[in-house]
């Protein structure tokens, strides 16, 4: 109560006293009391802050994706075919982005990808691209194990309301179907395998042992050639003999495949030759698929033991005769057999020619985990695809009778004797391989990650690392991706069994049935759902989206003309084309201050050549507080509040009267638009004074031009702010006029100088994004609520926030209902010797059902209750309502909703007796009564016999009795969790009273036993107090939690509809409840394409542009989230050079790319600089806290989509600890390299004074040495070079000839940049080293790199009296010796 209010008294009248001194203030007002907080609380200030407002796709490396290269099948890593595509053709490269872009047009490379028919197969590819990692990298997961990896900008396939749609990864929810191939794929047009095309592909040396035989013919026909293409020492005789040509021979002789067909291909003096075209069939096939499955190569290419083996089972005797049939069919080779140990028999192919061709034309891979789809297998006949993998699961698959069965039926997959078979790997690559190739023949597999494991084998523990496991079902359709998710594609359904399971039993259709239910006429689909169901596509649901490292510096992309989009992943799934969208060119910023005297005041002009703003919008810009785009939006902009800039028109306007004059020219438009304008203090409103049209020589952007009262006592923060605003946006052009000012202070835009392109530097474009559950507060929650067109809490959360999804939604809602109803606690049901009878007390319930249907239907729910460990009120109606409706379809009768109340009355009262007097029948393991008390004034007794809880059973000792006893279920259930969730050090006594004083307030709850947690923890520790206060016992805060989370866990979420979204916008309370059922739901972080970083290298690029220093050095953080906001903090520091010394570092601070100009010691980010030790960075700081000093610069930069300054001036970041440990985080990483280069210099200095001591030393030696053995001084020419292990850089001249030599005495590779400045033009240019000429001087550049103790040299031509002057970069000084011919 204020002081004023308490001298009123308690009068009558005293409200309407004070109503009548209460009245609504104008802005005025409000900005006269408040414009300390907003930044204008001084006439210099006020100046800086108007300034201030007015100047304010791809997938990774690893992902698997099948292509065609010229005709041939291809499956490997993106990464692997993009790199390798722009290396062959680097010359065609272009280069964007300072970069960090690459792409190259391509011909001949096929993707697998869909047309507008939703038709599946190759189409031509454009271009590749990489550029480098900008963003997070996710892992979406879709049903079945299949997944890609790739950008958040990224975008796949998806099936929504009958329409497949192009999604990005940021947008992707749980309820979400991934669009990929449902039928085969691929022409499998390849008949034969032409080894000796193949083998002349390899280099001439690992094939110049190997031959052609039986080429008699080819002798005759190509006499000639031959003769002309080998040495004088070889006669055709020699040929003719051996009836053989060397390949490489063969090479020359530019053959066609029909002219050695039926030829042999051999090693020279090896025993065995194999065909020169191998037959693609059957037994090719199952060959393949059994040697990727079990075979190795051993030997190297130049061992005369390269042989094949394939590793069998002993006991797999009819696979072993199998595999030598398959050999000797395919080769023509007879394979040896020999046991290798007790379970292990090798098939063994002893000849060089078979294991070349192996390893080199078909590449399967060498070790297991290398293995892979051997070349050419994708291209084969589907037939003979489908004998591959049966021959692969024959080697590597369970059953493998039943792949054996099939294969010696002829048959395909859908001829194995088994509804679903296996096959396993521990190869990445392979595993996907065969998922890609049983997809091009029409099946699925499921996939499974079987994790490492220690196996015991002859005794020995053997590690095995992770493995794949594929499950093959041989009847197609009943696998999930024949079916489509009902929910994208049905509008309508008449059918009544389809009607009645899609009715929550089912969320999918089959394909098939669906089209013949829509031919019936009892289907509808969704308009063009029914194209994506008679085509080659399919939707398979999403089974989760989560953040992946990647330690890679590319990520890569493929365009496909027409169609833009192409098959990746473990499995194949439909990827779009991404980079269109990151190619927009924006438009590079240049902002104009211009500050001058008017009379009494100052006039400020800024000018910028943005976008403009357009004719409605300016005056609620400039002329409207509270008004603005961004407050609302999650994306990262430089404001927030919606105060800067009107707060600005509105200080000049009241401290010098005149108008704002704004003009703007939105782009695309032939004029401007001028406006003067005040704000209406009262209503908070433009005020319009002039409007008119004018011509403008921008073609587009704003200006603004305010009169104010102000100094230029701020004239250093002006400054300040104007240099870190360049700082922080180097793609910004930055001119600064004012009064004093002999010349502008301008700040020009950088270029891209880490690359040498001169690209301009643009920030990234960002995306708005919905907020997230975790980052809004109640008033906002309240307020979506009532202004949401959903009815129910799911479509509520769903449609307004990010990253909610059904699952994340359910999730909410659960945890909504916890708190709103409470959870129920579950118990369990009576024992068979308790004296109260689940069965009987039903029974008794129920009437006239006929004594059969009656004794079944409560013998089923007696059972089903005791089956359950626990079961909750709930649980029991469902129980009863289950059997009810199984008894009355058996027996032909009803249960209506009296008989079932009454029936779930009867057990749960049951369930939860406590208590209930009944006579206890005379046995001798009767329950003995518990004994706990009527009320809370008495201590609650112990254990009858010290062992067992009260209310367990006897020890059967005691005489049966028919009195009425009182039953309590309900202690012995709690004692049991109690003991549980405590230490052995409680006692039974102890635990039993809490149980006992606990059972006793749960009844008291009542009905169906519902609690909240806060309710619970209550209830616990009523019972704990009680528990020490009567029975001197100690039951802490650990166990009271402990116990509270033990029952707690034991209760579930009740069935009841929630609040409509109505009735919760309604209640405050019940909105709270909501918000913190969003808060604790473990929901995916919010999407970071709302912020734009300045990424590192771009930071540093900054501080370079604006800072003359030695050493620079930046670091970006990964995105983090603080309170439901995503952040990114970025860091960077500049040292030595020009900096000043001997004070403190200056700390410059950034939001969103805005520096941060007053209030440096009320910053979280100057908090965070003081405590770090920068001692141990190699800067001075006093006392070992607070801001340290020397010549160096630490910025800060926080992004963020609501950075929490302390107040509206936005001028520091309030102390959030998530922030705070990023900002800490960053400084370090730029701080651990400062300490390298510091260390790094130090060793330099003291290496140079060792140098300059040599240098003082070695002549004055040398003259000792002449002198002492009187001979000539000794040349010591590079020998300070090679004591230092140096790089010496020498010039040698001999007449016209000029050498330039670089000799490496270090131990690393080094790569000097080498100038020669030559006064006349050389001649004789080595192509290793390139001329030009700079104002007749003429600069030789070359650039060599020399291994450790090495040398290399050019040379060349220039006239002997021309002057030569030497200048190496790249090489530090200290470890540079040049040696100078004079």
């Amino acid at each position: 109560m204020t002081s004023f209010q308490s001298a009123l008294g308690e009068d009558e009248g005293v409200a309407d006293e004070l109503a009548a001194n209460q009245r609504q203030i104008s802005i005025a007002e409000f900005f006269e009391k408040n414009k300390h907080m907003l930044g204008f609380d001084s006439g210099a200030r006020g100046l800086v802050t108007a300034v201030k407002e007015g100047v304010d796709n791809s997938l990774v490396w690893e992902t698997p994706f099948v292509y065609r290269d010229n005709g041939e099948t291809k499956h490997e890593p993106i990464g692997a075919m993009v790199d390798r595509l722009i290396e062959q053709h680097r010359e065609d490269v272009t280069v964007e982005r300072g970069g960090d872009l690459e792409k190259v047009r391509v011909g001949g490379v096929e993707a697998l990808s869909f047309n507008d028919e939703y038709d599946v197969g190759f189409q031509s590819v454009g271009t590749v691209f990489r550029h480098r990692v900008n963003s997070d990298i996710y892992k979406l997961s879709v049903e079945g194990g299949r997944g890609v990896r790739l950008t958040d900008y990224h975008s796949v396939f998806v099936l929504r309301d009958g329409d497949i749609v192009s999604v990005k990864t940021s947008e992707i929810t749980e309820d979400d179907h991934v669009v990929l191939p449902q039928n085969s794929w691929g022409e499998g047009s390849r008949s034969e395998i032409d080894l000796v095309t193949e083998l002349l592909d390899r280099p001439a040396a690992r094939t110049e042992p190997v031959g052609l035989y039986g080429v008699e013919h080819l002798i005759e026909e190509y006499r000639e050639s031959i003769r002309e293409s080998v040495d004088a020492g070889y006669r055709l005789g020699d040929f003719k003999k051996c009836d053989r040509l060397p390949l490489n021979l063969v090479r020359e002789l530019d053959l066609d495949p029909s002219e050695y067909r039926g030829c042999e291909l051999g090693y020279r003096y090896g025993k065995y030759r194999i065909p020169a075209v191998l037959d693609v069939d059957s037994e090719l096939a199952e060959l393949l698929g059994l040697y990727t499955a079990e075979g190795c190569v051993t030997g190297g290419a130049e061992s005369d033991h390269e042989k094949v083996y394939l590793s069998l089972g002993s006991h797999e005797t009819e696979l072993i005769s199998r595999a030598e049939s398959l050999v000797k069919s395919v080769f023509g080779i007879p394979p040896s057999t020999v046991r290798a140990h007790d379970s292990a028999t090798n098939v063994t192919v002893s000849s060089k020619i078979t294991a070349l061709v192996i390893k080199d034309v078909f590449q399967p891979g060498v070790s297991a985990d290398e293995k892979r789809i051997p070349r050419f297998v994708f291209d084969f006949p589907q037939d003979a695809r489908e004998q591959f993998l049966l021959g692969y699961a024959a080697g590597d698959g369970h059953p493998t009778e039943a792949a054996l069965t099939a294969l010696k039926r002829g048959g395909n997959i859908d001829s194995v004797p088994k509804r679903r078979f296996s096959v396993s790997t521990v190869s990445d690559r392979l595993a996907s391989g065969i998922r890609y190739l049983l997809s091009s023949v029409g099946y699925d597999a499921t996939h499974e990650v079987i994790p490492a494991e220690t196996r015991t084998i002859d005794g020995r523990d053997i590690e095995f690392g992770d493995s794949h496991k594929l499950y093959i079902r041989t009847n197609q359709s009943s696998v999930s991706r024949s079916r489509l998710p009902a929910s994208e594609c049905i509008s309508s359904v008449e059918d009544a069994k389809l009607a009645y399971n899609l009715d929550g039993r089912q969320t999918r259709v089959a394909t098939d049935s669906a089209l013949a239910l829509a031919d019936g006429g009892s289907l509808d689909f969704i308009d063009g759902a029914r194209e994506v169901a008679e085509s080659d596509l399919t939707a398979l649901p999403v089974e989760s989206i989560k953040q992946v490292e990647y330690n890679r510096k590319w990520v890569y992309d493929i365009s496909v003309p027409g169609d833009e989009n192409f098959m990746a992943g473990t499995a194949p799934l439909a990827c779009h084309n991404s980079l269109d969208a990151c190619e927009e060119a924006g438009i590079a910023p240049d902002i104009f201050v211009d500050i001058s005297e008017a009379g009494d005041y100052y006039k400020l002009v800024i000018e910028d050549n943005g976008p403009g703003i357009t004719k409605q919008q300016v005056p609620k810009v400039f002329g409207k507080l509270l008004y603005g785009s961004r407050f609302h939006a999650r994306e990262q902009n430089r404001g927030q509040q919606g105060i800067g800039i009107s707060a600005a028109v509105l200080y000049s306007q009241l401290t010098s009267g005149k108008p704002a004059r704004v003009t703007s020219r939105p782009k695309g438009k032939s004029t401007a638009q001028e406006f003067e304008l005040i704000i209406d203090t009262d209503a908070n409103a433009p005020e319009i004074k002039e409007e008119r049209e004018r011509s403008w020589d921008r073609p587009h952007g704003t200006r603004i031009e305010l009169e104010m009262e102000a100094n230029m006592r701020a004239r250093s923060q002006l400054h300040d702010y104007i240099e870190e605003t360049a700082v922080v946006n180097p793609h910004a052009r930055v001119e600064l006029r004012e009064p004093g000012l002999a010349e502008p202070l301008k700040f020009e835009r950088a270029t891209d100088e880490l690359h040498g392109e001169t690209e301009e530097i643009m920030p990234d474009e960002t995306e708005e994004i919905k907020p997230h559950p975790h980052g809004v507060e109640l008033g906002t929650l309240i307020k979506m609520l009532e202004a949401t067109e959903s009815y129910s809490l799911s479509g509520f959360l769903q449609g307004e926030f990010t990253r909610v999804g059904t699952k994340s939604a359910a999730s909410i809602v659960d945890g909504f209902r916890d708190r709103f109803y409470g959870r129920e606690v579950g118990w369990s049901a009576p024992a068979a010797d308790d004296p109260i009878h689940l069965e009987r007390a039903v029974e008794t319930v129920v009437a006239n059902k006929g004594k059969e249907a009656t004794e079944d239907f409560a013998g089923r729910v007696a059972d089903t209750l005791e089956s359950r460990e626990r079961t909750t009120h709930a649980g029991v109606v469902e129980i009863v309502d289950t059997v009810a409706d199984e008894i009355a379809t058996a027996y032909d009768t009803t249960f209506g909703d009296t008989v079932r109340e009454k029936a779930v009355e009867a057990a749960w009262a049951c369930l939860t007796a406590y208590g209930t007097e009944l006579a206890v029948p005379a046995a001798a393991d009767s329950r003995e009564p518990a004994s706990s008390r009527s009320d809370g004034d008495e201590p609650a007794s112990g254990k009858s016999d010290g062992d067992e809880p009260a209310g367990s059973k006897s020890n059967g000792d005691e005489p049966a009795s028919d009195e009425p006893a009182a039953v309590d279920l309900l202690t012995p259930d709690l004692y049991t969790i109690v003991d549980d969730a405590t230490t052995t050090q409680k006692d039974d006594a102890v635990v039993n009273g809490v149980a006992e004083r606990l059972a006793r307030r749960l009844h008291e709850v009542g009905g169906r036993h519902r609690v909240t947690r806060s309710e619970l923890r209550a209830l616990v520790g009523d019972a704990a107090d009680d528990t020490e206060e009567y029975d001197g016992a100690t039951f802490g805060e650990t166990a009271r939690e402990n116990v509270t989370e033990a029952v707690w866990e034991r209760t579930q979420t009740v069935p009841d509809d929630p609040p409509k979204v109505g009735a919760v916008a309604g209640d405050r309370d019940t909105a709270s409840e909501l918000l913190a059922a969003m808060r604790a739901a473990d929901v995916i972080s919010p999407p970071t394409n709302c912020l734009a970083p300045i990424t590192e290298e771009l930071v540093e690029a900054g501080l370079r542009k604006e800072f003359d220093a030695d050493f620079y050095a930046a670091a970006t953080r990964d995105a983090e989230v603080s309170g439901g906001d995503p952040f990114i903090v970025e860091a960077g520091i500049a040292y030595g050079g020009e900096l000043e010394d001997g004070g403190q570092v200056d700390v410059l601070r950034f939001a969103n790319r805005v520096p941060l100009v007053y209030q440096r010691g009320a910053c979280a980010t100057t908090d965070v600089v003081k405590r770090i030790g920068w001692r141990n960075y190699g800067l001075s700081q006093s006392g070992g806290s607070g801001v340290p000093q020397g010549p160096a610069v630490v910025m800060v930069h926080i992004a963020s989509t609501n950075v929490p300054f302390t107040s509206e001036s936005k001028d520091a970041v309030a102390n959030v600890p998530e922030i705070e440990d990023e900002i800490e985080l960053a400084i370090r990483e730029a701080a651990r390299e400062l300490k390298s280069f510091l260390n790094e210099r130090r060793s330099l200095r003291k290496r140079r004074e060792k140098q300059d001591v040599l240098g003082r030393i070695l002549p004055e030696m040398a003259e000792k040495v002449a002198e002492v053995t009187d001979r000539e001084e000794p040349e010591i020419g590079g020998a300070l070079a090679r004591i230092m292990n140096n790089v010496a850089v020498e010039t040698e001249r001999d007449g016209d000839e000029t050498t330039l030599a670089v000799r490496n005495h270090t131990d690393t590779e080094e790569s000097p940049d080498v100038t020669a400045i030559c006064a006349t033009e050389p001649a004789a240019t080595p192509p290793a080293a390139t001329a030009v000429e700079v104002d007749g001087e003429w600069f030789l550049n070359w650039q060599p790199t020399v291994a450790g103790g090495e040398t290399e040299q050019v040379t060349f031509e220039l006239p002997a009296d021309a002057d030569v002057t030497l200048s190496v970069d790249a090489v530090a000084e200290e470890k540079l010796t040049l040696e100078e011919d004079e």
